[in-house]
């Protein structure tokens, strides 16, 4: 059984659950999902947004959702953190925590609410439980990350059916055995985390637990997501807007 979850916050919840923007980011993943569901985090105004998701969920786009203010000190204390364990990174860590806590199903696809696929040809997310279910050392499957195959490439040293093999962790895209993102596997360190910004955040924690224990991540040599700017894309839709006023106007006067 597989959930598919991705997270909102309060710069990109209106993007998110504008239109069809949700669907199509789920579609792609060509899939079937036992529950679909997004964690909410720092945003506004709760009402307003909960009214939003509530018509996501009578559509039938997502199954659930949660916030992480609900759930947060539950969840530090299960996994014997404090929100100083993050060195400044809290903000960006907790939405996945949570969503690893809460998740009821034996995998788990995550995707960061500005991450999506872009490319999947074939279908690298029943490839990658295959995967996971016949190796114990490795811990995350993932997409290829913005088209960049010969990078991905380029990082492994190894490979298996679809896959590279290699290291390394991101929160942008991840398909994880849930029950191994439950362990407590969150304090430990390791000099190869510091290639993360941000202080020491979740995906810097998980990194340092693989380096620690030899495990490894598989990405797909032919199925890519893409990682999103939402500030550039909310200038570009302004911009778009501005220019069709302005059209419109130019229109009006002819």
């Amino acid at each position: 059984m597989l959930t598919f979850q991705t997270n909102i916050w309060e710069k990109d919840w209106r993007i998110i659950l504008a239109q069809d923007y949700l669907e199509q980011i789920i579609s792609r993943c060509k899939q079937e999902f036992k529950s679909k569901e997004i964690i909410v985090n720092n945003v506004k105004n709760r009402k307003l947004v909960e009214k939003h998701l509530d018509k996501k969920v009578n559509k039938g786009v997502i199954d659930k959702y949660y916030f992480v203010e609900d759930y947060i000190d539950e969840v530090l204390d299960y996994f014997s953190l404090t929100k100083d364990s993050f060195q400044g990174a809290y903000y960006v860590s907790s939405s996945e925590l949570v969503g690893i806590y809460l998740c009821q199903t034996d995998y788990l696809l995550y995707f960061k609410g500005d991450a999506h696929l872009y490319r999947n040809s074939s279908n690298w997310i029943k490839e990658g439980i295959k995967v996971l279910q016949e190796r114990k050392d490795i811990l995350v499957a993932n997409a290829t990350w913005n088209g960049e195959y010969e990078h991905a490439d380029y990082a492994s040293f190894g490979e298996v059916d679809e896959f590279f093999i290699g290291y390394g962790f991101s929160d942008q895209c991840f398909l994880v055995r849930t029950k191994d993102l439950k362990q407590q596997i969150y304090n430990e360190m390791h000099s190869s985390s510091r290639i993360y910004p941000r202080g020491n955040p979740f995906e810097a924690m998980v990194n340092s637990y693989m380096r620690n224990h030899e495990l490894k991540r598989i990405t797909h040599k032919k199925d890519s997501f893409l990682h999103k700017n939402f500030n550039l894309f909310l200038i570009l839709q302004k911009l778009s807007f501005v220019r069709n006023i302005y059209g419109q106007q130019r229109l009006k006067k002819h």
